[in-house]
């Protein structure tokens, strides 16, 4: 799959240092992956949750939970072989919300 916001990745990093490895594990099955659906997704990713942007909206964002306190906010293109990240943040900043906004 081709990756959107690499950046995101890497100035998380630098905040978190101890989620690094799990930053870049994530980054090398998903390059490395072909998903068709989210289903096949979750094979490579069991803790991934699909997300309605909005209520009753049919657009949906994946949220990865990879490990070291990380949530990767992703919108995921099953057709074009793409995700783009969105956002990148601590569980706490997670179970705020304003991500959703």
């Amino acid at each position: 799959m081709e990756i959107i916001g690499r950046r995101k990745l890497d100035k998380f990093a630098q905040r978190h240092s101890t989620a690094r490895s799990a930053l870049q594990r994530w980054y090398a099955l998903m390059e490395e992956g072909t998903f068709e659906s989210f289903v096949d997704l979750r094979e490579t990713f069991p803790q991934a949750d699909p997300v309605p942007i909005q209520a009753g909206e049919k657009t949906t964002l994946t949220v990865f939970n990879i490990g070291r306190n990380v949530r990767l906010i992703a919108f995921v293109e099953y057709e074009e072989q793409a995700v783009s990240i969105r956002r990148v943040l601590t569980h706490d900043e997670y179970d705020r919300g304003k991500w959703k906004r």
